[in-house]
């Protein structure tokens, strides 16, 4: 089940307004702030700039450590050059900076609790997108001028294969990035539905669009505080009475039966089950 500290990975479910809840640790609330800021400036900045296109998902370990690679090799730079140069550019990185990273601090302040996805919201970059082309763009003139990028070519080069991603990156995932909030508000809108009809919650996944590993049982806590339910394992399923009679209302099989036919599931065996038990509960009707 969700549990308080699972709320920073998680995210928020803004779909139906109810947000998990609120921190009540100092501790625990300076620890998602510190991530928020860092997970934001590092994947949401410079991994959003370095990386189009590659979102992997948080608890998606080596992917994700991989998403911070952009970032760390330009904090190398950052600090060796930093040790490089004068007085008067020192401040001038600073300041940029600083301009880069507070967005993030004012955003963690008021959404830490929110989580590490909704770090990665595009929204908070934007700002933060501008300075860090002009830092960037302040390093890359610095290199030039410690005569250690000399080739123009390359940094030509290097310049058009980023703008390159971005654009086909943008081009691919236009649709998607207009389609997923509304699957994601409609999703939630139909499983608290669901919740509401019926005291059987059918374990599966939540879609792929959603982009979070939990499952059904994990939102009933939240959508649903004050009712019990009878969690039931996909590998448990039974068409028993029960079961039958919650399948004659068509909102509950057709949720259940678009969410084990998503991507990410494979749950042939389930959904031809599944069919199967509401064939079955049509005839007992």
């Amino acid at each position: 089940m969700l549990r308080e500290r699972d709320s920073y990975l998680v995210g928020l479910l803004v779909a139906v307004h109810k947000p998990l809840p609120q921190l009540v640790s100092p501790m625990d609330y300076f620890v998602r702030f510190f991530a928020f800021v860092a997970a934001g400036v590092a994947r949401g900045v410079v991994g959003r700039v370095f990386f189009p296109g590659f979102d992997p998902r948080h608890f998606e370990i080596l992917p994700t450590v991989i998403s911070f690679i952009p970032f760390i090799l330009f904090i190398v730079l950052f600090c060796w050059l930093f040790g490089k140069i004068k007085s008067t550019g020192k401040r001038k990185m600073l300041v940029l900076l600083v301009m880069v990273v507070y967005p993030y601090l004012w955003a963690g302040v008021l959404r830490a609790q929110f989580g590490l996805k909704q770090a990665l919201a595009e929204r908070y970059a934007y700002v933060s997108l501008f300075f860090f082309a002009l830092l960037f763009s302040f390093l890359i003139l610095r290199l030039r001028q410690l005569r250690l990028l000399r080739s123009k070519r390359i940094l030509v080069l290097f310049l058009t294969t980023i703008l390159i991603l971005q654009s086909g990156v943008f081009f691919l995932k236009a649709k998607d990035f207009e389609v997923r909030p509304k699957l994601t508000k409609r999703f939630f809108e139909d499983i608290s539905q669901v919740f509401a009809k019926s005291e059987v919650v059918i374990n599966l996944p939540l879609p792929s669009y959603i982009n979070q590993s939990y499952k059904n049982a994990d939102l009933a806590p939240v959508l649903a505080r004050h009712k019990q339910f009878i969690y039931l394992e996909v590998e448990d399923f039974v068409c028993d009475n029960t079961i039958r009679g919650y399948l004659t209302d068509n909102t509950i099989y057709q949720f259940y039966l678009l969410q084990s036919k998503d991507k990410e599931a494979r749950y042939a065996d389930f959904t031809d089950g599944f069919r199967k038990c509401h064939q079955e509960s049509l005839r007992f009707k």
